[in-house]
């Protein structure tokens, strides 16, 4: 196992996380089943052939463990490039993100993730590097307004004509024939996994922040496993108090 950085919290005073960033290649299949235990817990749905398959596609992947080197979170993560008007544009992807939760309300995951991703981005001098994450649960489109300063889709704010293009190539290229390019979904018609009921269901009382609210308002398939495709520019100027302070 390949170690970028370890990041320990105390949780509880019992336990103790760590999170690395770990190449796809130099996982052992005693993490991959942990991996895919902890998806099968909390989604509906899930086939440890496809999520395999899907895990060999990615490069990295943010690894949150105990001290019983248990699976307790991660994200799998892909780094691709294309040009758009003619402009080399870099393109973070984030698949598969979960935390267990009882370690909710932890940062060890971003922290490592946005350590990773923006010290990365530094090679691309002459690019322009963006993130794409899909969510198909609330708690994973809220990263964004935590950590970023400008992202899409967001409430009351069309999105850049920019972002869209590259949300549009990516998926294009990669989901064909599951994108909803009207409406900026990835509609899977009950193919993929979904979030179990009682996971991070969204409730009357959560409505009152208008970032679940709007998430909800554009992916009410959530419950089917429709994905919310995102979109944000890795870029220090982008981050908000909360990122800046996290990756300081």
């Amino acid at each position: 196992m390949v170690k970028y950085r370890n990041v320990n919290s105390n949780y509880r005073g019992d336990f103790m996380l760590k999170a690395n960033v770990v190449e796809v290649k130099d996982l052992n299949s005693s993490i991959i089943r942990g991996m895919f235990e902890l998806m099968n817990e909390n989604y509906d749905n899930m086939s440890f052939e496809r999520f395999n398959k899907d895990l060999l596609q990615k490069q990295w992947v943010i690894l949150l463990m105990d001290d019983n080197g248990n699976v307790q979170g991660f994200s799998t993560l892909y780094l691709t490039d294309f040009l758009i008007a003619n402009e080399s544009v870099k393109v973070f992807f984030s698949g598969d993100t979960i935390i267990a939760p009882r370690f909710w309300g932890k940062n060890n995951l971003f922290e490592v993730w946005g350590k990773f991703v923006f010290e990365k981005a530094k090679e691309f001098v002459e690019s322009e590097v963006y993130w794409i994450l899909i969510s198909k649960g609330y708690k994973t489109y809220m990263i964004l307004p935590l950590f970023f300063k400008k992202f899409y889709p967001r409430p009351n704010q069309e999105i850049e004509t920019s972002h869209k293009k590259i949300i549009d190539e990516y998926c294009n290229q990669n989901f064909k024939d599951h994108y909803d390019e009207a409406n900026g979904l990835l509609v899977f018609d009950g193919q993929k996994d979904s979030l179990k009921q009682g996971v991070a269901d969204i409730e009357e009382r959560h409505l009152k922040n208008k970032y679940i609210k709007y998430f909800i308002e554009k992916n009410s398939g959530y419950i089917n496993g429709n994905e919310l495709v995102c979109i944000a520019k890795i870029d220090n100027d982008n981050l908000s108090r909360v990122g800046q302070r996290v990756l300081r």
